[in-house]
């Protein structure tokens, strides 16, 4: 992956079991996907450095790490309730 999120990683695994079709034929076959351990502050402010970069500083990758950023903030929900 990308060095900006690398440093979330925590070494664990987690086994899924994914899901596609071939022919009309559902097939089924366990993945293994890292876990990433982070705090949503952090995440946020890598994120604001990441999105603020200058156009002659950004690597090549910036677009597929702006989607996962995206794609990982996206999925987070707050509740507050009293």
């Amino acid at each position: 992956m990308y060095k900006e999120i690398e440093k979330y990683k925590t070494g664990d695994k987690t086994n899924m079991t994914s899901n596609f079709t071939l022919n009309g034929t559902v097939v089924k076959y366990p993945t293994e996907l890292d876990e990433y351990d982070f705090e949503l502050g952090d995440l946020l402010f890598d994120f604001s450095k990441h999105i603020n970069k200058p156009w002659w500083r950004r690597k090549y990758y910036h677009k597929h790490l702006t989607k996962t950023y995206l794609s990982i903030l996206n999925q987070v929900w707050i509740t507050y309730g009293f």
